[in-house]
């Protein structure tokens, strides 16, 4: 009966149940049929694990151009205060040049009030 039964490519399995498929190749489609699920239920956790990754990966992108944007404005701010200290070291340049050449000046108006009060003296002296 096997006989008539594989020529007519028709098998039995081990509960005596008429197949179309020969019970090994029943069996390894049956382990394959296990290993996809396996293998889906590992892409599944895969791709679960890509999606928490990427999350994880554009939070951390938002918080890292937060604090690019914070360091630029923290250098910018650096800048501006370095410009004034420069413009505050400049000007107290320019106000103590200024203060040596009214010094100068001061010195040259004593020296010329002298002279003006001696040749005042002289004059009064040639006029007596």
């Amino acid at each position: 009966m096997e006989n008539a039964l594989s020529k007519a490519h028709l098998h039995l399995d081990d509960l005596n149940r008429i197949r179309l498929i020969e019970p090994e190749v029943a069996e390894q489609c049956q382990e394959l049929e296990t290993k996809a699920v396996e293998l889906n239920n590992q892409l599944k956790s895969f791709k679960s694990n890509t999606e928490s990754m990427v999350e994880v990966m554009e939070e951390l992108a938002v918080i890292v151009e937060a604090e690019k944007l914070r360091a630029m404005e923290s250098r910018n701010s650096l800048k501006r205060e370095s410009q004034k200290d420069r413009e505050a070291q400049q000007l107290q340049i320019i106000i103590r040049e200024r203060q040596v050449e009214l010094e100068r000046l001061r010195a040259e108006l004593a020296a010329a009030e002298k002279l003006e009060n001696d040749l005042m003296i002289q004059i009064q002296t040639l006029t007596e």
